[in-house]
Formats: C-alpha cells, sequence, structure tokens
C-alpha cells in the first residue's frame, strides 16, 4: 500500500511538472519563431518559394503563431515589434483566426510604408507593408488554435 501511494504520488508530480513544461514550451515556441522570423526578414506569401519550389519556413513558422500565440501576444508584437516582416505575420495571423482587429491597428498598418523584401513563389520584390496587409497569404489551411477564445 505503501508503494501505492509512493507511485500516485510520482505520476501526480509527473503530470504537474509536464503540463508546466507544456506550458512553458508554448511561449517559447512563439518566441523563437518570432526570432527565427525576425532572422528570415522575407515575407513569403506562399507555401513553396524559390525557383525549386521549396516548403517555405516562414509560412511552417506562421502556422506556429496561429496555432500556439494567444491574440493578446499577437496584437502585442502586430502593434509594437522592431521588425515590419513579423509585424505583418501577426497581423495576418489574427486575421486568418478572424479575430477582431482594433481600427487603431489596421489604420497604423495603412499608414506603414516600412519597405519589406518579400517571396511569392519565385517572384521577389520589395513593397510597401501597407500594400501587403490586405493580401490573403497561403491561401486557405486548417487554423487549428490551441486557445480558449477567438477574441
Amino acid at each position: 500500500m505503501r508503494y501505492l501511494s509512493k507511485a500516485v504520488l510520482a505520476i501526480v508530480i509527473l503530470f504537474n511538472f509536464k503540463a508546466g513544461l507544456s506550458q512553458a514550451t508554448g511561449k517559447d515556441s512563439v518566441e523563437a519563431a518570432i526570432e527565427k522570423i525576425s532572422q528570415h526578414d522575407i515575407y513569403e506569401t506562399s507555401y513553396a518559394v524559390g525557383f525549386a519550389g521549396h516548403p517555405s519556413m516562414q509560412f511552417e513558422l506562421f502556422k506556429t503563431l496561429v496555432a500556439v500565440a494567444s491574440n493578446d501576444q499577437l496584437l502585442e508584437l502586430a502593434t509594437h515589434h522592431k521588425n515590419a516582416v513579423v509585424r505583418l505575420y501577426c497581423y495576418q495571423a489574427l486575421k486568418k483566426r478572424q479575430a477582431l482587429i482594433p481600427g487603431y491597428l489596421t489604420e497604423k498598418f495603412r499608414k506603414d510604408e516600412t519597405p519589406v523584401e518579400t517571396l511569392d513563389g519565385c517572384i521577389g520584390a520589395t513593397r510597401k507593408v501597407n500594400s501587403l496587409i490586405n493580401e490573403d497569404i497561403f491561401g486557405p489551411f486548417e487554423v487549428e488554435w490551441k486557445g480558449q477564445a477567438k477574441n
């Protein structure tokens, strides 16, 4: 009986530790995705890019943002991050989720003339942020957000 109690206690501790680790991992994965998006610093808008049609790394990172980041995180990053590509992807993630986007943020993006390098398939260009916000990037894909509420 004593061994059974210790085993149950060990299992409870293990599950609590694992749950805490999962929460930290979610936050860490958002921070890692933001860091990689910022380092790559190209606004890719299609699933495959380049002449050989390699899978878009930015698309995978964007899916991480859509799946893991909270709306509050996305809103904060879209509003204040220093990197324009990060701001664009966070704004697009909010749109993909059909989240409520405050008017001040939409207005900020409409006025943003920061130039960014873009890649759509194998076509590269330099465009301004305000010319990119209304485009549907990556086409339709299933939004699998792990949050509680859309707003």
